[in-house]
C-alpha cells in the first residue's frame, strides 16, 4: 500500500482538527487546541487503496515543511487575519521545494454568505503560489473528503517529477530567514494593505 503524507496547518481556531477529525472520523468537534497531532487512515482514491498520513500543526513548519509531500493550509472564512499567515508559509514551503503539493482550505463557509473581498486576495495568493484552492466546512462536511482527495491525486500525479528537498540544517536556517523577492515582498505589502 502506498503512503502518502500530508501537513496540515493554520492559526488557531480556524478548524485544523475539525477538518482533520472529519475526515478521519466523520465527526464533527467545535474546539480542540493542538500543537501537533498525526493521523492516520487508509482510503481509496483513483481506485488506489492508499494509506495517508496526516500531522497538523500551527503555522510553524520549518521542519515539517523536509518531511511531507503535500500540505493543506486552513484559514477562517470568518477571519481575514486568518488568510496572511498561510501567505508566509507558502512562501517558506516554495522555497523549500517549488514543486510541493499545496491546497488552500478556507473553513467555516457555513457561516458567511459570500466571500468578497478574500477571494481577490486568494486568487493572487493562489497565482502567486501556484496553489490550489478550495472552500468548504467540517461542521457541515463540505469539501472535506474533496480536499484530502485532491492532495492526495495531485501527490501521485507528481511523483514521479517532484525532487525530494535537500536535507541540510543551515540551509533550514537560510531559507526561513531570508527576505522575499522583490515581487513576493511588493505582493506581500499589498496583500497587508488589503486589510
Amino acid at each position: 500500500m502506498r503512503e502518502v503524507s500530508i501537513l496540515v496547518c493554520g492559526e488557531c481556531g480556524v478548524g485544523k482538527t475539525s477538518v482533520v477529525l472529519r475526515y478521519i472520523q466523520n465527526e464533527f468537534v467545535t474546539y480542540d487546541p493542538t500543537i501537533m497531532d498525526c493521523f492516520r487512515k487508509e482510503d481509496v482514491i483513483v481506485n488506489e487503496n492508499l494509506l495517508l498520513n496526516i500531522t497538523e500543526t500551527n503555522t510553524d513548519i520549518e521542519d515539517a515543511v523536509y518531511m511531507n509531500q503535500g500540505f493543506l493550509l486552513i484559514y477562517d472564512v470568518t477571519n481575514e487575519s486568518s488568510l496572511e499567515p498561510m501567505m508566509e508559509v507558502c512562501k517558506r514551503i516554495r522555497q523549500v521545494n517549488h514543486h510541493s503539493v499545496v491546497l488552500l482550505f478556507g473553513n467555516k463557509n457555513d457561516l458567511v454568505s459570500e466571500t468578497g473581498e478574500s477571494s481577490v486576495n486568494i486568487q493572487k495568493m493562489s497565482t502567486l503560489y501556484n496553489i490550489d484552492t478550495l472552500m468548504g466546512s467540517a461542521k457541515n462536511d463540505t469539501n472535506i473528503k474533496q480536499c484530502m482527495h485532491r492532495i492526495a491525486q495531485q501527490i501521485l500525479g507528481l511523483n514521479k517529477t517532484i525532487q525530494p528537498p535537500v536535507h541540510k540544517k543551515h540551509l533550514n536556517w537560510n531559507l526561513f530567514n531570508s527576505s522575499p523577492s522583490i515581487d513576493q515582498s511588493s505582493d506581500l505589502e499589498m496583500f497587508k494593505n488589503k486589510k
